[in-house]
């Protein structure tokens, strides 16, 4: 698998980059994101990758400015750059620092761009074999920090042996244990975190942080006096969560021990919880699936006392039934689904995703459900426009065609079963719904294409499409062409 970085100073190039190919089909793994030239260098530092896809001329680097500098640390990244014009010294100059290929965004498909993929590819495996000026020692002590973090990560997620083989290297497998840091507050500064646990342990590396949470690797950890003492050392706006101290081989049970903890810390959150020293909270899985089905037809009847009452029934059952973490996390993501289908003009300032990967302990589940119920109580007294069901669906479509649109959100739209909708579609207008959607899709994809300053990703998302390679394929069944080809002839 070869890893790729992405970069450009466009949200929607770089969204439109990482959608345009499937590439664990093609043997890569996109790892990072950059929106500058700054950003991107320190991300090449940290992650190494095996290739670089960025823009030629970036704010603050320029993307020939990566290249020399990449090229000057001894790197073995292979670039291809992206330009908004055809330039001959551009290229040139590309050439000269061996990048790959150089593409014109405004003609980027998935067949070009899977082309240059395929060069670089082929180039990485070249330098591969040719690259002997660096030992593996002086690598390792050059990059010593960063790839103990990158390795402890990897051991949480349930990395083998491989992993333990490497952190038995660094001696780091003695009296070792992974400690989180949980804040109370949004608002932290973790780098005083991170200072405050430098002076606390005698060996110690920070990995990732999220917005409230900080893990820290331990390692030679003498015992409880050196969480008690980084514990009063932070404060009263921290809570710790540590696990026991693991030597050798039994680092790989960290994933497991750090897992248990955060699905205890969310059921009684205390100032400090380490593993082993209370029995675990048994768990139970949480059978919410029917009760969010009868919110959405409550929401759907304009039932507002009986969606409160469904709301009030999911809560007690939460805060009766001990889950773990996760399980409460996929019963918000589910909840926040069904809403959507009954509100689909509903929008947060964060994803479910994003809302469901803060919660953590029960209580701030519970207090997102109860926002949630308001939100849909002040809101289901809107009178939906009675009309024929067909022309509904038809006006619902129409009016969100720059989303995802599934057959089962439109027929909710209607008020309708899916394949009932389906049938009535059959019958009346003699196509079914699927293909009456992708219709509409096509239509207002030709119009766009009208727009030669959009770029086909562009179009892509704007239509709602996964990714530029399915967009590609579902246009040219239809019209017979790819849509660059469309344009083309548009000229002609």
């Amino acid at each position: 698998m070869y890893t790729v970085l992405l970069a450009d100073d466009e949200p929607i190039v770089l969204a439109g980059l990482h959608s345009m190919l499937p590439w664990k089909e093609i043997q890569c793994c996109v790892v990072g994101t950059a929106r500058d030239g700054a950003q991107a260098w320190e991300l090449i530092e940290t992650l190494n990758p095996d290739m670089v896809i960025c823009d030629a001329q970036m704010p603050g680097l320029t993307g020939f400015d990566l290249m020399e500098r990449a090229a000057a640390g001894g790197l073995q990244t292979v670039f291809v750059l992206l330009t908004e014009r055809e330039d001959f010294f551009l290229a040139r100059q590309a050439l000269r620092l061996r990048a790959a290929d150089c593409l014109l965004k405004g003609r980027l498909e998935p067949e070009t761009l899977e082309s240059a993929v395929t060069l670089s590819i082929s180039e990485c495996e070249k330098r591969r074999h040719t690259k002997r000026a660096v030992t593996l020692e002086a690598m390792l002590e050059k990059n010593r920090e960063s790839m103990l973090a990158s390795t402890v990560s990897e051991v949480l997620r349930g990395g083998g042996e491989d992993c333990l083989v490497l952190l038995r290297g660094f001696g780091a497998l003695a009296n070792c244990g992974v400690v989180q840091v949980i804040s109370k507050n949004r608002e932290v500064r973790w780098e005083t975190v991170k200072q405050a646990a430098r002076r606390g342990f005698s060996r110690v590396v920070a990995l990732p942080a999220n917005q409230r949470t900080m893990s820290f690797f331990v390692w030679h950890l003498a015992g409880a006096e050196e969480l008690l003492r980084f514990q009063k050392e932070l404060g009263e706006g921290f809570h710790l969560l540590a696990t026991g101290r693991c030597v050798g081989n039994e680092a790989a049970r960290l994933k497991g021990q750090t897992i248990a903890l955060e699905d205890e810390y969310y059921l009684r959150p205390r100032p400090l919880l380490v593993f082993g020293e209370e029995p675990p909270t048994p768990t139970r899985r949480l059978a919410l699936s029917a009760l969010f089905g009868r919110i959405l037809l409550e929401i759907n009847s304009r039932q507002a006392d009986k969606c409160a009452a469904l709301f009030r029934q999911a809560q007690e059952l939460i805060e009766k039934t001990p889950h773990t973490r996760r399980e409460g996390q996929r019963a918000w993501m589910e909840l926040r689904a069904w809403v959507s289908m009954a509100l689909p003009g509903r929008e947060d300032e964060e994803s479910a995703w994003d809302q469901a990967e803060d919660i953590l302990t029960r209580v701030e589940l519970l207090r997102r459900i109860e926002a949630l119920r308001s939100h849909v109580v002040e809101h289901i007294g809107v009178t939906f426009i009675k009309t024929d069901a067909v022309e509904t669906a038809k006006n619902y479509i129409k009016a969100n065609i720059q989303t995802r649109l599934t057959v089962r959100r439109v027929a909710v739209a209607a008020g309708l079963s899916p394949n009932y909708l389906s049938s009535l579609f059959k019958r009346q207008l003699g196509q079914s719904l699927t293909d009456f959607i992708n219709n509409e899709k096509i239509k207002s994809a030709c119009q766009m294409l009208r727009d030669r300053s959009r770029r086909v990703y562009e179009i892509s998302g704007l239509l709602g499409y996964d990714s530029a390679y399915y967009f590609t394929k579902v246009f040219k069944r239809h019209m017979g062409m790819t849509p660059t080809q469309y344009r083309d002839s548009l000229i002609s």
